[in-house]
């Protein structure tokens, strides 16, 4: 329907013009809060919060009856519990020193996948940060071509998804070579600081 903020924006503007603060995502099921700011009924979320979501989300999964749309349903838990360290572990990278270098096009199907739009993206595929011999390519764009990501985080995700070929890290772009791609890292930094 792509109602989403993301794309039309349709849900967005509905709330910001007549203060409907919840939205229903219809794919999964799932409740956001704008005025909150949060997905309610996540695993971290109040028993009595996630009881009442749990009840208003039952009286639509009734209707549910395509294969598809229960699989995306069942989902939902682990959606919120990666939604949940992410959005905790997000700022962490900033104030660590070998943080790990992972893919954009792995990071943009796993933000898809916790906005409920797609299922989970598979193992953690960095080659296209690599050039033929095997090194990390020294042209490469925190932000662009590859995200940081703090070592909770990482571990997080590495143990959910696997890696496939190598894990990169920050001690993988040492040396002159590397001046630009460590100079990209440290203006992401600055964003994410002025950005939280």
């Amino acid at each position: 329907m792509s109602c989403g903020r993301l794309r039309l924006r349709h849900a967005l503007n509905h709330h910001l013009q007549h203060r409907h603060n919840l939205t229903l995502k219809i794919r999964t099921l799932e409740i956001y809060c704008y005025a909150c700011q949060k997905w309610l009924g996540t695993s971290s979320s109040h028993s009595a919060e996630r009881a009442k979501v749990q009840s208003l989300t039952q009286l639509f999964s009734t209707s549910i009856t395509s294969p598809e749309h229960l699989m995306e349903v069942h989902l939902n838990s682990r959606r919120q519990h990666e939604r949940d360290f992410s959005t905790v572990n997000w700022n962490k990278a900033v104030n660590e020193d070998h943080c790990k270098l992972v893919s954009s096009s792995w990071i943009f199907r796993w933000s898809d996948f916790l906005l409920g739009n797609t299922l989970p993206p598979g193992p953690i595929d960095n080659r296209s940060l690599l050039l033929e011999d095997g090194s990390v390519n020294t042209h490469i764009v925190c932000g662009v071509e590859f995200h940081i990501v703090g070592k909770e985080e990482w571990e997080s995700i590495r143990d959910i998804y696997s890696v496939v070929g190598r894990a990169l890290s920050e001690d993988d772009i040492r040396g002159d070579a590397y001046v630009f791609v460590r100079k990209s890292i440290a203006d992401m930094r600055s964003i994410m600081v002025s950005n939280p």
